[in-house]
């Protein structure tokens, strides 16, 4: 039931965030980042990863060590 209910709300936020096009703060995009790469949906992180203007170590930290978790799990 809860897995059902995180569903719905990453779907919720995914809209928001796309219909924002990117024009949200730094932190919110990371939030978005991090949401999509524990969710295992690398291609719109990587989307929200390439739209960022500014990469800070947030944004890297995220993005490598979700991938260096998924090459760890095979």
């Amino acid at each position: 039931m809860w897995e059902a209910g995180a569903v719905r709300a990453r779907r919720a936020v995914h809209g928001w965030y796309f219909k924002r096009e990117r024009d949200v703060s730094l932190t919110v995009g990371n939030a978005v980042l991090d949401m999509y790469v524990k969710c295992e949906k690398l291609d719109p992180a990587r989307w929200v990863f390439g739209g960022f203007q500014l990469r800070v170590i947030v944004s890297w930290t995220v993005m490598i060590s979700e991938l260096a978790d998924r090459r760890r799990q095979g």
